[in-house]
């Protein structure tokens, strides 16, 4: 079996392919195969990067939404502050926007 050379990436590209990951919903071995990586190397920099920005384990955060995806839907309540909505839209909205500021640079970095 031929031995890999371990590799030697920058703060960037790390950042960059774990933000990769955890916003395109792919799993992690398909990106690390596409990367180049192992996945357990592309694992460790998602569970950094989570970690930076504050959002806990992966093994957690998949025990969480499995949690919600069991429990019954409830209706909508009515909006009683309607400037307390705009924010949380604006904040998504936001962070859609950082998404897919990270796949187009993905897709830059992939096809280069």
């Amino acid at each position: 079996m031929a031995e890999r050379k371990r590799g030697s990436y920058t703060p960037e590209f790390r950042q960059k392919a774990a933000d990769l990951a955890m916003a395109s919903g792919v799993r992690l071995g398909d990106i690390a195969k596409t990367l180049d990586l192992v996945p357990s190397t592309l694992s460790n920099w998602v569970a950094r990067r989570k970690q930076e920005l504050g959002k806990g384990s992966v093994k957690k955060e998949a025990t969480e939404q499995q949690k919600a995806e069991q429990l019954p839907l409830e209706k909508e309540k009515p909006l009683v502050n309607s400037s307390t909505e705009i924010e949380k839209l604006k904040l998504e909205i936001k962070r859609l926007q950082q998404e897919r500021k990270v796949v187009k640079e993905a897709i830059r970095l992939l096809t280069s």
